[in-house]
């Protein structure tokens, strides 16, 4: 994987502790839409863990905490209370665990020996008929593996799904699709998730669509989708291509266009409700005049935003935007079941730097966000002792 993996694999423990706190992670939406959970790092008490915040009473509470593994990507588990998350041991295992969301425990499924255990994080994963967990990590850490993993959650089975090598999964509506990278360009294509059969859709030629981030969100189960572009003609700025299964170009949609940009990054962006308006979360790098101590520098500040784009009429605004310290920040944002509302948990980088969860009300035409902060701890957390791995 030719991302920010390759710097990973050259970060101690405690420099990776802080990437993945800068990486966030997607919330899970209850079935209802009336709670949602959220992994969490606390650099400040150097712990991670679960959080629930409950819509209705505008309660937070952290579930699960420990010193012991860094936790993310949960997972809602039909109507139970019980979530399924991923878990990182230092550089040594990836851990996939259920949580009992009312008392907090907690259960191994699986271990893994993973040299880079952080590239699980990456991509989110998708549950499969409430019992199969589809997940990417490469477990060398060395570019040449990163496969897609099935774990049966009642048995603790775990096989490599067959011709997955550097194949991307995107959960859309009730199907998944999957971009593939390849030096001239991407592949688009759909996954039957029961028969782990791969089905090319579309190949985007880097001629034709120029340098593609890798992200991907579709309209409905995929009757069409967007992709990300970057363009530099008479300046840095972000296209966004709404196309069709085929590949065809339907519309181009401008964004970030004629503003000081030195570098940008695309994570997961998300369709909105009825697929009107696109979610797309972006790290700009702005050169700030007159900042620096030398005259003939430029001081650039990082920001990280999320960004409503309007499919129809092309406009956008910032709804969310946050200082952060440098372009390796990036957000997953989860949209609710009912598609009230949208859910994305940031890190604040600080001092001790501490995730937040930010919610939008997508009801509010003026998009009103809630600040979710985490609570005090009340109870010191104890390390997680070392599981057997295979």
């Amino acid at each position: 994987m030719s991302r920010r993996d390759t710097a990973c694999g050259l970060l101690a423990v405690a420099a990776m502790v802080i990437y993945m706190l800068a990486c966030g992670s997607r919330p899970a939406w209850s079935p209802d839409s009336k709670r949602v959970v959220f992994a969490y790092l606390d650099q400040e008490t150097e712990t991670s863990g679960l959080a629930l915040y409950d819509l209705p009473t505008g309660q937070v509470k952290r579930i699960l905490q420990n010193k012991g593994k860094m936790i993310y990507q949960p997972l809602w588990l039909g109507k139970k209370e019980q979530v399924v998350a991923l878990g990182a041991r230092g550089e040594t295992a990836v851990d996939i665990i259920q949580v009992n969301l009312e008392t907090g425990e907690d259960r191994l499924i699986k271990s893994v020996a993973a040299k880079q255990a952080i590239t699980a994080m990456l991509i989110p994963p998708v549950l499969v008929d409430q019992r199969y967990l589809l997940f990417s990590f490469d477990p060398e850490g060395d570019e040449v593996d990163y496969s897609l993993h099935r774990l049966d959650l009642q048995t603790g089975e775990l096989n490599v799904v067959p011709d997955s090598a550097d194949r991307y999964l995107f959960e859309i509506g009730e199907s998944c699709f999957y971009l593939a990278g390849s030096e001239d360009g991407l592949e688009l294509g759909s996954m039957d998730t029961r028969r782990l059969k791969f089905r090319r859709l579309a190949k985007l030629d880097k001629e034709i669509y120029g340098d593609l981030k890798l992200g991907l969100a579709g309209k409905g189960n995929g009757a069409e989708f967007a992709v990300v572009t970057v363009r530099e003609e008479d300046g840095k700025e972000l296209v966004i291509l709404i196309i069709n299964r085929r590949g065809k170009v339907i519309k181009e949609i401008e964004i970030l266009a004629g503003i000081d940009v030195d570098s940008t990054k695309l994570s997961h962006m998300v369709y909105g409700p009825k697929g009107k308006s696109l979610w797309v979360p972006v790290v700009k790098a702005v050169a700030v005049e007159g900042a620096a101590e030398e005259a003939d520098e430029k001081k650039v500040e990082f920001r990280l935003s999320l960004l409503e784009v309007g499919v129809e009429k092309g406009s956008y605004r910032t709804v969310i935007e946050a200082q952060v310290d440098d372009d390796e920040y990036f957000m997953q944002p989860s949209i609710s079941p009912d598609g009230k509302w949208l859910a994305v948990d940031v890190l604040e980088p600080k001092d001790e730097p501490r995730s937040v969860l930010y919610l939008v009300d997508l009801t509010s035409a003026q998009r009103k966000v809630t600040k979710v902060a985490l609570p005090a701890v009340e109870i010191e957390a104890e390390p997680v002792e070392a599981e057997k791995t295979e």
